[in-house]
This record gives structure tokens, sequence and C-alpha cells, in this order.
């Protein structure tokens, strides 16, 4: 109860920067780390995601804006990665598909205490596997970035036999 006292008395929503946010995803982390195996399927490890991004900038000048996809984006937090090194970065949009509904709210509300504005968000909630991003959507990715859920459970389709992807 004391813990939840000294909470309301803090003034959460004029903190500097992204301190909501930061917050949320070292929950989120520590909530990974205690989960095991199960914990890759929704966080990629904060240096992995800050690695990941770093080699996808070199020798790119992405100041005037940037596109950035990734197809099992989890809580989000490899994405929004891009934010620490894009000048601008209130110019960079955010494609990602997540399968798990509660993991994809995970990721909308990461974004959310990140202020990433609401039109720099392109979320879905589905499967990467079973369907491309909408055909209706004209998309041109600056960046394609993944870490895959290698311990999901997946029973292709005889129809992916004939897949061109």
């Amino acid at each position: 109860a004391g813990v939840i006292k000294a909470i309301g008395k803090l003034e959460l929503v004029k903190t500097p920067g992204d301190t909501l946010g930061d917050a949320y995803e070292y929950l989120i982390s520590q909530f990974a780390s205690k989960s095991g195996k199960k914990a890759g399927e929704f966080y990629t490890p904060q240096e992995v995601s800050e690695l990941l991004a770093r080699l996808t900038l070199v020798g790119k000048d992405y100041s005037s804006g940037m596109s950035v996809y990734d197809p099992a984006m989890g809580s989000g937090s490899l994405l929004l990665n891009f934010r620490k090194y894009v000048p601008n970065s209130s110019r960079i949009t955010y494609y990602g598909q997540e399968i798990n509904t509660s993991t994809f709210n995970l990721a909308r509300m990461n974004m959310i205490l990140h202020h990433v504005d609401l039109a720099n968000q392109k979320l879905r909630n589905g499967d990467t596997l079973d369907e491309d991003w909408p055909a209706e959507e004209t998309t041109n990715f600056d960046s394609v970035v993944m870490n895959p859920p290698y311990s999901l459970k997946w029973s292709a389709d005889k129809g992916f036999l004939d897949d061109p992807r």
C-alpha cells in the first residue's frame, strides 16, 4: 500500500522524455527474464535490438524520416530502438505485425508510452507467415528487421508448398 501511495504522488505525466515508456520496457524485460523460453516469443533483449538498429542504419541518412517493419514485432522494443539513432525520430513510421493478440497490445502500449504518434504506428494483429502486408497499402520499407520466434510451433498447410515467398 505504501508503494502505491508513493507512486500516486509522482507527476508521471510531466516526466521528461520516455520515462514511462522506459519503465514499461523495463517491466517487460523483467517479465521476459522470468518467463524463460517463452520470452523469445515477445521480447528481444535490449542489446540485440540496439545492435540490429545500428547495423541497419550504417551508412544511411534518414534525417528526413524512414519506415521500419518488424514482421514478428512482439512487444515492439526492436522497432522503438530506431528512435535512439535516427535524427528527427518523430518522422519514423513503424510497421509491425504480431500473431499473439496480448503481445500485439503490449506493442501498442509500448508505442503510446514512448510518445509515438498514432499516425506513425502501422501495427497489425496477424500471422506474417499466412499473409503478407495488405496489398491495398503501398509499402516501401527502408528497413526490415526481426527476431523470429524460433520456439513458436507452426504447422504449414499444404497450400504453402507452392507459395513463392
